[in-house]
């Protein structure tokens, strides 16, 4: 008489193999996902430019200028930006 091994105990290192496989999948994901904080030193720096120009053309967001020295410059102004008339003038921070 042979013994027979039930099917169940035939699925366990099937089953194994697959917890195994997802476990590290898993592992590999989260690794993926770590976030590293760096802190740098010292005072934040802001740098400012003063432009004195002749506004050739604007369109939505973008700025066309003239400067003195007949150079044009482009400029994509933020949204959070605005610009103001000023004895016909106008005036661009960006």
């Amino acid at each position: 008489m042979t013994h027979r091994v039930p099917h169940g105990v035939k699925m366990i290192p099937t089953i194994l193999g697959i917890c195994a496989i997802l476990l590290l999948l898993t592992y590999f994901v989260a690794k993926g996902q770590e976030v590293t904080k760096q802190i740098i030193p010292g005072p934040p720096s802001v740098s400012t430019e003063t432009l004195q120009a002749t506004v050739e053309t604007v369109e939505g967001n973008d700025l066309v200028v003239r400067t003195r020295d007949g150079k044009i410059r482009e400029f994509r102004v933020p949204e959070s930006r605005s610009a103001s008339s000023i004895n016909r003038r106008k005036r661009y921070t960006i």
